[in-house]
């Protein structure tokens, strides 16, 4: 991503010779030798950083005024002030008033490169972390309303304001990323950076490198502990990490400081730490050459179990709402609606892949609809994986009794069977059960009774997250 630079002086030579600085390095410049010249193309253009001459037209106000315009109306715009008779009290009000930083004239050359490039990181950095904001409010949300996703919210809510770390156990295709963001937004660290760093899609000698960064006599380079100053860490897949990085990262937490690999000088460690994991706690393994148990619990101060879809029917629903919804915002897909029986079966069948793969299956299944909107969508579209499953025959054992048993009887075997799938389908929610489909709630729990189906009652719908 290419960075534009502002350059406001009113020195023409000053200007000129930053841009020629700055064009050798590859980035673009944008020239002003006034004040509303200067606030006109940081409008038109947005620059991703500023260099502003404190004493624009003689006057130190007069670059006071324009850094005290730019900052409110970009407040993520880096702005660095330039002077060649500043002081250290200017410098000072400077930043208090929104600089990120001041440089003094003649400038040189490296110290010039190297606020930029920094000031630049900076800036790519907050875009960044901006677009994650504007997409959270989309996405990273916990949808739907069963009791265990209610208890999992109401540990977010209970952790996140403190600076605890925290370890979350979710499925494949779980919801551990949208907890993590979950975590960072409700902080008091939510306006800073949040990064996500899967550990078992980079190699180990890479990883070392981008988490701590790397420094020798060529490369001086910040790696992502660095980046996430202030903010947050969230380490996805922790348990892939390799053992040399898991003894290095304890140190980090006992100390509080970490190093570059290659480096000697120590860093402060200013951020919090979100891991996870797709292994349960129940099964995580400890023994030698896996993960290592005293970073666990270094990790782990406050653990979130992130139960699978499975374990959770009734929240199956309104992911496909809100995966229809997201559908027509983010893609231009048209709102569509589906039949009673592809939902029931979306419903009723196991999504080992969990929230993820529901999202994919909706966007498949609205890509492969016909365009007449008006059309319900049917069984037929039904991705081949789940329309599999979904074939539901009796066994022959089955077929063979009910042959044999008179209409009566062979009604209520069929009865229960029925009745056991659907109380199964709503996790034992009668409510629901019953309301789908259309009996009295005594009514049902009679026929139950009277057909001796085994039911372990779940009547709390739990809190709505959507």
């Amino acid at each position: 991503m290419q960075s534009s630079i502002l350059i406001i002086d009113d020195e023409l030579e000053v200007r000129r010779l930053i841009a020629e600085i700055l064009e050798d390095e590859k980035y673009s410049t944008l020239r002003a030798g006034e004040a509303t010249e200067a606030l006109h193309l940081a409008e038109k253009h947005e620059p991703t950083m500023v260099f502003l001459d404190l004493w624009l037209n003689d006057d130190a106000s007069g670059g006071m005024a324009v850094l005290e315009r730019l900052h409110e109306q970009f407040p993520d715009l880096p702005i660095v002030m330039i002077s060649g008779h500043g002081t250290i009290e200017v410098a000072l009000e400077a930043i208090r008033k929104g600089a990120y930083d001041f440089i003094e004239k003649p400038f040189v050359t490296e110290r010039l490169l190297s606020v930029t490039r920094r000031a630049c990181e900076t800036a790519h950095l907050k875009k960044e972390n901006n677009r994650l904001r504007r997409k959270a409010n989309l996405e990273m949300r916990l949808i739907g309303h069963s009791r265990a996703l209610g208890e999992v919210q109401r540990l977010i809510e209970r952790v996140a304001p403190t600076n605890s770390r925290v370890f979350i156990h979710s499925p494949i295709g779980g919801e551990g990323e949208i907890v993590a963001h979950l975590v960072h937004e409700k902080s008091i660290r939510s306006k800073t950076p949040f990064i996500a760093v899967n550990c078992s899609m980079i190699n180990a000698e890479r990883l070392g490198k981008d988490l701590f960064g790397e420094e020798d006599a060529n490369v001086s380079r910040a790696g992502f502990f660095q980046k996430a100053a202030g903010g947050t860490l969230f380490l996805e897949d922790i348990t892939d990490m390799p053992a040399d990085i898991q003894a290095k990262l304890l140190h980090v937490l006992q100390e509080g400081v970490f190093t570059r690999m290659g480096g000697v000088r120590s860093i402060p460690a200013d951020v919090r730490i979100v891991s996870s994991t797709s292994i349960p706690r129940k099964e995580l393994c400890f023994k030698e050459g896996a993960f290592r148990q005293d970073l666990y619990y270094r990790l782990s101060v406050v653990p979130i179990e992130v139960p699978p879809l499975a374990e959770r029917r009734e929240d199956i629903l309104p992911l496909i709402n809100h995966f229809l919804i997201h559908a027509e915002a983010c893609f231009g897909l048209p709102p569509r609606k589906m039949s009673a029986e592809l939902l029931s079966v979306l419903q009723a069948y196991y999504w080992p892949g969990n929230v993820r793969q529901v999202r994919n299956v909706i966007e498949w299944i609205l890509i492969m609809a016909s365009e007449s909107e008006e059309e319900e969508i049917g069984l037929d579209l039904l991705p081949p994986e789940i329309s599999r499953s979904a074939e539901i025959a009796l066994p022959t054992a089955q077929a063979a009794k009910l042959i044999t048993l008179p209409l009566k009887d062979a009604r209520s075997l069929f009865e229960r069977d029925y009745l056991i799938a659907q109380v199964e389908r709503f996790s034992g929610n009668i409510s629901q059960t019953a309301e789908f489909i259309g009996m009295e709630r005594s009514a049902l729990h009679r026929k139950l009774k009277s057909l001796q189906v085994p039911v372990t009652r779940h009547e709390d719908r739990g809190p709505s997250m959507e």
